[in-house]
């Protein structure tokens, strides 16, 4: 399978952004985007960091909850058109009703069905872009996943438009047979360009250096990299993934000395509620890894680069 790190999707998607407003800007169609990857990489965190950084409005309808076709599409109202002194418009029976004097308009007895802007859609317009990120695109059933390409193809649905510079992008867990998913036909799948993205370290550690997650956990996760997020290791741990374990990180380090053993066994204890593994083999390791203050150790990596006096100061 070809993939790529969430770093690497980031700059392809940015790129995109960019291409869209030259399309649109020439009438052309815009091109939505397919992110495949496990549950807990940090997908959606990518995407709302990649907005803040380019000052876009960043829309998240996660795909998982919604039941109701309506909340994608909006909900069908009835319109009237009338003739008003700005011309002919069409008014949804709501606004006539909540009208105080209607004698400012001329109805000329047409009326139609409509829909009503869905909430999610945003009401200002942004000139540097929106991004539209439906999550959990594979889980929503066909009705919903149907509406949304018309949204992805046409931009629009039916009575309502994207704002103007909008790209979308579509999230999926892969179709493994490990998750609750629906496979793609090739009639979706050829409708926008999908990316398969894996986990990736170091861009784990740059990401927990600047979030400040606690130096011990950091080291953890660095130490045990393989076990704790790598799929194809022979002794990962299904229960965990980047986002269990960031929540667990958060938890702890509200806890001031870890050094004690009541703290220690309180931090065991809050493992068992974050990762659902019934041996706890997380909680175990990370608890004997601060124990024996194994974040200390010196690695055979920092041993053959790092200048002696550095090392020595180490290992002392």
């Amino acid at each position: 399978m070809n993939e790529i790190t969430l770093k690497e999707f980031a700059q392809i998607f940015k790129f995109i952004i960019e291409n869209n407003r030259r399309l649109e800007d020439e009438g052309r169609k815009t091109t939505a985007v397919g992110l495949t990857g496990l549950p807990g990489l940090g997908k959606t965190m990518t995407i709302r960091q990649l907005a803040e950084e380019l000052g876009m409005t960043c829309v998240v309808v996660r795909l998982s909850q919604i039941e109701e076709i309506g909340e994608i599409s909006g909900f069908p109202i009835k319109e009237y058109e009338v003739e008003t002194e700005n011309g002919v418009e069409w008014i949804s029976n709501d606004v006539l009703q909540a009208t105080v004097n209607c004698r400012d308009y001329r109805f000329t007895g047409k009326s139609r069905m409509s829909y009503a802007p869905p909430a999610w859609l945003p009401q200002e317009f942004n000139e540097k872009g929106t991004i539209v990120f439906f999550d959990d695109y594979n889980r929503c059933n066909s009705l919903i996943a149907n509406t949304i390409m018309e949204i992805v193809n046409e931009g629009k649905h039916v009575s309502w438009e994207l704002p103007k510079y909008t790209s979308v992008i579509l999230s999926s867990n892969p179709d493994s047979g490990a998750f609750n998913v629906t496979a793609m036909d090739s009639a979706f799948l050829s409708r926008y360009v999908d990316f398969n993205v894996k986990f990736d370290i170091n861009g784990f550690a740059e990401w927990a250096e600047s979030y400040g997650m606690e130096n011990r956990c950091q080291n953890f996760a660095l130490y045990y990299s393989s076990e704790l997020f790598d799929p194809s290791h022979p002794n990962h741990l299904d229960t965990i993934n980047p986002r269990s374990y960031t929540t667990f990180t958060n938890i702890i380090s509200g806890i001031k000395n870890w050094d004690k053993p009541e703290s220690l066994a309180l931090i065991l204890n809050i493992s068992k509620g974050c990762f659902h593994d019934p041996n706890n083999v997380v909680g175990s390791l990370f608890t004997s890894f601060i124990a024996n203050k194994l974040d200390k150790l010196v690695t055979p990596e920092d041993m053959l680069m790092k200048k002696w006096d550095t090392v020595k100061e180490d290992i002392e």
